[in-house]
């Protein structure tokens, strides 16, 4: 089962206009590419390719990589009891914290049915407890 994917107003205003002005290929791949984010997210996958940025600022600043830790006790903190019970128990079967910022890039998007090669960059958080991925920015490299 994969993870539900939402994205933020701004997000997903940039996602409708990349996919409205490089065409049908871009729709399609990008989609795909969306699709095996929230695939691997449900697989547990460890997103060794991604880009953490809270652990990134992070380790930047302070050498310490508890910054998603740090976010999902806040999280917990102001959970009602049955989201506590169910991060408890993500958190014991996947050994991670239940909620993680990524940054990913994908290089080579095609554009304009083939003609371009594009370049995209999401970051996004996955949230295990409520199996659900929200896009926070979608960002066109240039």
């Amino acid at each position: 089962m994969a993870y539900a994917v939402r994205y933020q107003r701004d997000a997903g205003a940039e996602r409708d206009y990349l996919k409205e002005t490089y065409g049908q290929s871009f729709r399609e791949a990008y989609d795909l590419w969306v699709i095996s984010i929230a695939t691997r997210a449900a697989e547990n996958d460890k997103f060794e390719d991604a880009g953490d940025l809270p652990t990134v600022l992070d380790d930047a600043l302070n050498d310490n990589r508890l910054a998603d830790w740090k976010q999902s006790w806040q999280v917990f903190r102001s959970a009602g009891f049955r989201d506590k019970i169910k991060a408890v128990l993500s958190v014991l079967r996947k050994r991670k914290p239940p909620l993680r910022s990524l940054i990913l890039e994908n290089h080579g998007l095609p554009g304009l049915d083939g003609v371009l090669s594009l370049a995209v960059r999401l970051y996004f958080e996955i949230d295990d407890v409520n199996a659900r991925i929200l896009v926070r920015v979608v960002e066109h490299l240039k």
